[in-house]
């Protein structure tokens, strides 16, 4: 086999390859696709602290993390993982099932949608919810550590705690409106 440096359109090396379609995913967050006609390939980058989203798509997926680490998400789980591990996501997992467990339960979903009209304390959500203090409270450590609210306290006497959405949170409403547009309907 002679030494040909010129490399059939077939094979492709990761780090000196630029013949695929370059993307930006989000801030530090890069990727090459390689598209063939049954699969593709793509190689994200990822740089130093940099967090996002990553598209998702309904057909099988596998990775491989070649460098560094960080942490995955896949059904809801955070996983951290190293160079050299890989994973699998199974062919047919829709979004908006993913969005859902995200998401989680009812109270959750009851509770995002009422902070649509703005900052609230935890006696207003109490009442406009009818959660019971406790509940209200682990839905509201749930929703603040998932990202989907803030909480802002204030210690001067009363004591309080105003909740409010975050930028991801605040990304639900168009959910919801159409939600609602849809209960009035179809459910009235």
């Amino acid at each position: 086999m002679e030494d040909d440096p010129q490399l059939p359109d077939w094979v492709h090396n990761l780090r000196e390859d630029d013949s695929g379609l370059s993307r930006v995913l989000g801030e530090g967050l890069h990727a090459e696709i390689f598209p063939g006609s049954n699969s593709m390939l793509s190689i994200v980058s990822i740089d130093l602290h940099s967090e996002g989203d990553l598209p998702s798509h309904p057909e099988e997926q596998c990775g491989v993390l070649l460098e560094g680490e960080c942490v995955r998400v896949q059904d809801s789980k955070e996983v951290h993982v190293e160079a050299g591990d890989f994973w699998h996501k199974p062919a047919g997992v829709c979004n908006v099932v993913e969005a859902v467990e995200e998401m989680g339960a009812k109270r959750k979903l009851i509770v995002l949608n009422d902070l649509r009209d703005g900052e609230k304390r935890f006696n207003e959500l109490k009442r406009s919810t009818g959660a019971s203090s406790y509940t209200l409270s682990r839905v509201l450590d749930d929703l603040e550590e998932e990202g989907f609210i803030e909480n802002r306290k204030e210690f001067e006497s009363p004591v309080a705690s105003y909740y409010t959405l975050t930028e991801k949170g605040s990304a639900l409403c168009p959910v919801f409106d159409a939600l609602d547009e849809w209960g009035e309907d179809w459910l009235a």
